[in-house]
């Protein structure tokens, strides 16, 4: 049901070099842990996905607004 879910959620997603990047880098962390056998608690999985979606964000952000300034300097020559 979660991988279905998993499944639903990645074909509406923006292809994006970040998303792709935090998809691989997600996905190998999944088969890795279970190839050997790491056992982390549930709140460390928790705590690490909040992380990468706080760098996710602050990533975009920065972009944007190092675009917007691009564009607000680059009308005004």
């Amino acid at each position: 049901m979660i991988a279905a879910a998993g499944l639903k959620m990645a074909k509406k997603v923006k292809k994006s070099p970040l998303n792709i990047i935090i998809f691989a880098a997600t996905f190998a962390g999944m088969v890795l842990t279970g190839l050997f056998a790491v056992n982390f608690s549930s709140i460390f999985y928790i705590l690490l996905g909040g992380a990468a979606g706080l760098f996710a964000y602050a990533a975009t952000y920065a972009r944007g607004r190092r675009k917007n300034k691009k564009e607000r300097d680059g009308g005004e020559k």
